[in-house]
Formats: structure tokens, C-alpha cells, sequence
């Protein structure tokens, strides 16, 4: 059952943001397009985000996100014997918007100077499928049958928390960038 602090708290934000902001569609900037979180929403409801960040705080929502989330990442320990085939960059995301691979971008709840979500992505360095090996020094790759190494990113399935049209908090699924494999793939030409 609400408390009377949690039934005020609703009404205001509803009264405060239906009326001078009755949709919630992020603004997707040029820079985000082909992507699937975004990190600068020129258009992000700051206000309405804090409020319901602390609303779900308040009612002992514990936010999932990464493990050892910090700007600290490291590898998984390269060395002579082993070697990456597919040069990747790896960073971490704190998104405030996230497209849901159904067309359509959601606001997540996200705050910079209250990070609640936070997401580990690692993206191939090299777009356009180039060939494993791509970068690498000293490094010759054959494939055998008719076949040819490319590198391929690789997606994870991610539940994150943000808000439809309406404000409404909502659950989320993005795709997320987690690794680039060294996939083989039928060259053309061979039978």
C-alpha cells in the first residue's frame, strides 16, 4: 500500500511534467545513429529522471549494472602465446538512451552526476567486417575450404530501466556491444 509521501510525490511529478512535457521521445543525435545506447541526449528530462531515480531509491529498488564498473579496464592478459585476431575497444557506457530493436529509442534513467546504470561495451576497432588479423602485426591468418576470416561484433542482451512516452517507468532490452570475434564465413566464388 502508498504512503501519503509516496501518492503526493506521484501527483506532483504527473501535474509538474504531463502538462508542460507530455512525451518523453529522446532526440537522437547524429553521432548516436547505427548505435544502440546513446550517451548525449540534448533533450534528456534531468528533472524527471532525479525524481524518479530517487522514487525507486526510496521504495529499495536495487539498479543492476556491471561488475567492477570503473573507468579501469584491463585486458585479459595478453602475452607472447596468445593474441587477440580482432583489435577491439573497450570502454564503459553510462547511456542515457537506448534503442530497443524494435525502431524505437527510450530514455534510460541514468544521471552523470548519479550514475545508476552503467554498461561495459567492447567494440570492433575496425567497422566494415575487416579480415581477422586486421592490425596485428606479424600475423598471417589461412583459412582452408573455401572459407575467410572476418571480424564481427557480437551483442549481449541487456535489461536496463528507463521510461516510455508517457514518463511511465518501463524495463528495457538493448543490444550491448560485448566482444569482436574472428568468425569464418563461405567465400564467395568457392563451392
Amino acid at each position: 500500500m502508498f504512503n501519503l509521501l509516496q501518492i503526493v510525490f506521484g501527483i506532483i511529478l504527473y501535474i509538474q511534467y504531463s502538462e508542460c512535457n507530455p512525451l518523453f521521445i529522446p532526440e537522437i543525435p547524429e553521432e548516436c545513429e547505427g548505435l544502440t545506447l546513446c550517451e548525449t541526449v540534448p533533450n534528456y528530462p534531468h528533472e524527471h529522471a532525479v525524481g524518479v531515480i530517487k522514487q525507486l531509491e526510496y521504495q529499495g529498488y536495487i539498479w543492476q549494472s556491471d561488475a567492477n564498473s570503473s573507468l579501469n579496464i584491463t585486458s585479459d592478459g595478453e602475452d607472447d602465446e596468445y593474441r587477440d585476431l580482432c583489435s577491439t575497444d573497450k570502454r564503459i557506457s553510462v547511456p542515457l538512451a537506448a534503442y530497443d530493436g524494435q525502431g524505437k529509442w527510450h530514455f534510460v534513467l541514468n544521471q552523470k552526476s548519479h550514475v545508476v546504470q552503467v554498461v561495459h561495451m567492447e567494440i570492433c576497432s575496425y567497422p566494415n567486417h575487416k579480415p581477422c588479423g586486421y592490425g596485428v602485426e606479424d600475423l598471417e591468418l589461412h583459412v582452408r575450404g573455401g572459407y575467410k576470416a572476418r571480424c564481427s561484433q557480437m551483442f549481449l542482451r541487456r535489461k536496463l530501466v528507463g521510461f516510455n512516452e508517457r514518463g511511465k517507468v518501463v524495463h528495457l532490452v538493448a543490444d550491448v556491444p560485448s566482444c569482436c570475434a574472428c568468425v569464418a564465413e563461405h567465400a564467395a566464388g568457392f563451392q
